[in-house]
């Protein structure tokens, strides 16, 4: 059963290749990018992440932000990606977190926090 992952709209780049990679992470059944490079999965886990289509799009973003990709971690902790509106900062955060920027400078902005991408079916 072929699926399709759906983004958020309106969201930086940063977030979605981290919503991504949540939802391959836990499709997966591991914790970490570098383990779904390097640990043999499952069949029944390696055959879900094969029933994922990903465009063309995504795989550029997976791609462009490999070095975020790989903050992102399943858990325990879970930690995701959060990129502040105001200044546009990145930081790897644990999923309790603040929503406001951490940048050292001042920033009084608020962040967008990524969450794992949606799964749809696509009708054969």
């Amino acid at each position: 059963m072929a699926q399709k992952l759906l983004p958020k709209e309106d969201i930086p780049e940063e977030i979605e290749a981290a919503s991504y990679a949540l939802t391959l992470l836990k499709v997966a059944g591991v914790n970490t990018w570098d383990e779904l490079e390097t640990t043999p999965l499952q069949p029944k886990r390696r055959a879900a992440l094969k029933d994922i289509v990903l465009d063309e799009d995504q795989r550029r973003i997976l791609e462009e932000y490999r070095q975020i990709v790989r903050l992102v971690c399943v858990g325990p902790p879970m930690v995701t990606i959060s990129v502040c509106e105001t200044c546009g900062n990145v930081m790897a955060v644990c999923r309790s977190s603040s929503t406001k920027c951490r940048r050292p400078k001042g920033c009084a902005g608020k962040t967008m926090r990524a969450s794992a991408a949606a799964r749809v079916r696509i009708e054969e």
